[in-house]
């Protein structure tokens, strides 16, 4: 037993690095080239009222002042307390959060892929999102007149203009969210039929980009296994508990996030795995199966359960990372 624990105590002191030449190619099944039947592209877009303005002559004041030049800079004035808003961008911030769960992405310009069963589920959750951001901003409109000009007026002091505040209706059409649903486009759409030597170049250069553009979508989901399960097996293998009651605390200690962090990706993965892709369907049977079957507390008491979950955290993570760079 205690060869077994040594081993497995063994320090990650660093993430493993893979080489490129390594490094394992997904295999992507040939449903992936009918990926307009399989997946969707969607795009989240929120919009917020900065509530800022550059204030002229407050930033002359500062230059004369200092001596400086024109292109040393301007003030920017912020128009409203920080926290007065607060819980607008709390509400967005959970809106994005629960878009970016259930997609992967897929482009530079914000566009993430969805898998096509998950669709509803992913409507549902905007759906909800959305609510809440414009109930926040709701409460906002409703007190901007009164509540927010006084406070900003109180804050700002002899740098408060009325001038610099829109009417309402004005800040309130600066939030907004939209929502854009595309297909995944596919070399067989009207421009393949297309004959032309030009037409035919960009329809491989559509086919080469979806392909890695798939590639790199799959890769993030090894990623994110890769993330947790190295987070665990360095947790467990390097947790020492207290020797008594009145001793020193324990070292390396854990959060029960630690557990259910692992058992929330491994049931979001059916959403993520796009290409039905066998490995990622076992890594996440081993996760839970594996990883999850132990409760925290039985992981700090029992140090031969914390060293055989960490054994298996060290495997997992190992077969992840050969699939990322």
């Amino acid at each position: 037993m205690n060869a077994v624990k040594e081993k497995v105590r063994v320090r990650l002191e660093e993430p493993v690095k893979v080489p490129v030449k390594a490094k394992k190619r997904i295999k992507l099944d040939k449903l992936t080239m009918r990926l307009s039947e399989r997946a969707l592209l969607v795009d989240l877009d929120v919009g917020i009222w900065g509530a800022a303005v550059t204030d002229k002559e407050v930033s002359e004041d500062a230059r004369r002042s200092r001596k400086a030049e024109k292109e040393a800079g301007h003030f920017t004035k912020r128009l409203v307390a920080r926290n007065t808003m607060k819980a607008i961008r709390e509400a967005i911030s959970q809106l994005k959060t629960a878009h970016k769960k259930l997609t992967l992405p897929w482009s530079n310009n914000g566009m993430r892929i969805l898998k096509a069963e998950t669709y509803e589920e992913w409507t549902r959750e905007i759906r909800l999102g959305k609510a809440k951001v414009e109930a926040a901003v709701d409460a906002f409109c409703q007190i901007y007149e009164t509540e927010v000009r006084k406070q900003s007026e109180r804050i700002l002091a002899g740098m408060y203009k009325k001038a610099d505040y829109p009417t309402v209706q004005v800040v309130r059409s600066k939030f907004y969210v939209k929502t854009e649903v595309m297909p995944v486009p596919e070399s067989g759409d009207f421009r393949a039929k297309i004959s032309n030597r030009e037409v035919g170049i960009i329809i491989k250069d559509l086919e080469a980009k979806t392909q890695d553009r798939m590639q790199q979508a799959v890769e993030t989901v090894y990623a994110k296994i890769a993330d947790v399960t190295e987070k665990m097996f360095d947790k467990l293998s390097n947790y020492k508990p207290s020797p008594g009651p009145y001793m020193e605390a324990a070292e390396s200690t854990f959060r029960d996030t630690l557990v259910s962090n692992v058992r929330e990706l491994a049931e979001l993965i059916p959403a993520l795995n796009i290409t039905n892709d066998p490995t990622l369907e076992n890594l996440r049977v081993k996760m839970l199966q594996e990883l999850c079957v132990h409760e925290p507390k039985d992981l700090r008491k029992n140090p031969q359960v914390r060293a055989s979950t960490a054994k298996a955290a060290k495997a997992i993570y190992d077969k992840a990372a050969a699939f990322i760079a």
